[in-house]
């Protein structure tokens, strides 16, 4: 069997794990520090550190939809003039 490439579009996609629910009654995982000793935030270090047409290809590359697929078009369209600094 091949690998899957591409974004996961459905739970029944191999790849797929519940995550919101991860945490949920271990001891002060409501905390920030929790947050942080578990990768919180990592994704936001990640784009702190791209330049604005590098994060405008990431969510091209990522396939990622938000709730608002008319912004995300609209970042995609213009590209960094979007992202303000």
């Amino acid at each position: 069997m091949s690998a899957v490439e591409g974004p996961i579009l459905s739970a029944r996609d191999p790849r797929f794990t519940k995550t919101l629910y991860a945490h949920a009654g271990q001891a002060s995982a409501h905390t920030l520090k929790y947050y942080l000793d578990h990768d919180g935030y990592q994704a936001a270090r990640k784009a702190l550190g791209m330049t604005p047409e590098t994060v405008v290809e990431e969510v091209k590359h990522s396939g990622l939809r938000g709730n608002n697929p008319n912004l995300t078009r609209t970042i995609i369209k213009n590209g960094p003039r979007c992202v303000r600094p």
